[in-house]
């Protein structure tokens, strides 16, 4: 799995946001978008086409949405933002060819 450098950002400022409210509570956050990646991992079809080409997979416990593209074998997250931010980043970001290494 390829997590892109905005996919990357996304999570570390949700983290942090988090910690600022409660101590402990940016680590629970990143254990939750790592439960949610491994889960992508082993089954990304399961996840319905939510934006363009992009799957959805929701972060438990936390109303974030993990956005990725899937190529052959290859996973690439593209997103991971908060359910209520406006979609158009979306539009943005997936303007690239989803194999990693490319876009």
């Amino acid at each position: 799995m390829l997590v892109r450098p905005e996919g990357t950002s996304d999570i570390a400022l949700a983290a942090k946001w988090y910690e600022t409210r409660q101590r402990g509570l940016g680590k629970e956050f990143l254990s939750e978008i790592e439960g949610t990646f491994r889960r992508i991992e082993k089954g990304p079809r399961r996840y319905r086409i939510a934006h363009k080409h992009l799957r959805r997979a929701l972060v438990h416990r936390f109303p974030y949405a993990v956005y990725f593209a899937e190529s052959g074998s290859d996973i690439t997250v593209i997103a991971v933002l908060h359910q209520v931010r406006d979609r158009h980043i979306l539009d943005v970001r997936s303007e690239f060819d989803a194999r990693p290494g490319r876009g």
